[in-house]
């Protein structure tokens, strides 16, 4: 089929998976986009399909750079383009990892799909990339497993039975695994001074058992806080 439609099998791609927030599918959106990749970005995108699928516009494309920082450009300068034609709409846009050969352009298709779900469900963020989201995709097949269920019932829910309930210390705990347990970044997004937020982490550790200093308590609960996020 590469051969038919003289695309190159080896091609490396990214895959855009684009929503309106609000109201789905936008009537010729995927013409939109098409026009103005192919009137715009010249020599950016090598090669590009761009189609609906049910309320979402995918686009597969091939760029000469493929990093973060363009990506984040080529997004948003899409929005500012359909915005023009379509001022009340608000887009949301997901982001497969390259893609290297057409072989796995199935699999990064469903990358941008859970990019777009994780980043509008956990952050609302208008570009979501998979590389972030990672670590939510591994959890979804592992939720069930007995040993994880485990991990989680005596952490996360024990945070909240000791706790009455009270989401303060789910939210602190979830604001250290984000911020790789740096205590001056989790303090300062938390508006917190850092002896308060030590003695949450204190309170925390007493509940759960857990010595935050050790590497495998940071691994447990950066998946744990996770698969809160997925369950919720």
């Amino acid at each position: 089929e590469a051969k038919l439609l003289n695309i190159d099998y080896g091609l490396n791609s990214i895959v855009l998976c684009i929503k309106d927030k609000k109201e789905g599918v936008i009537d010729d959106v995927d013409e939109s986009v098409s026009s103005y990749i192919n009137r715009i970005m010249g020599k950016k995108v090598k090669f590009f399909i761009c189609f609906v699928e049910s309320d979402k516009t995918i686009i597969v494309m091939s760029l000469d750079n493929v990093n973060k920082e363009n990506i984040i450009c080529i997004c948003n300068d899409i929005i500012s383009k359909i915005k023009l034609n379509y001022e009340n709409i608000s887009l949301e846009i997901g982001v497969s990892k390259e893609c290297r050969s057409l072989k796995h352009l199935g699999a990064a298709y469903e990358e941008a799909q859970f990019a777009l779900k994780m980043g509008t469900s956990l952050n609302d963020d208008s570009i979501s990339f998979y590389d972030d989201y990672i670590g939510y995709h591994i959890m979804t097949n592992l939720y069930d497993h007995p040993s994880v269920m485990k991990l989680y019932k005596n952490i996360i829910t024990r945070i909240r039975v000791e706790s009455g309930n009270n989401e303060e210390l789910i939210k602190t705990l979830k604001c250290l695994v984000k911020n790789d347990f740096n205590i001056s970044k989790a303090s300062d997004e938390l508006f917190l001074h850092r002896n308060s937020l030590y003695k949450r982490i204190v309170k925390i550790q007493e509940i759960i058992g857990y010595d935050f200093e050790q590497t495998d308590t940071k691994f447990i609960l950066n998946m744990v806080t996770k698969l809160d996020d997925l369950i919720n």
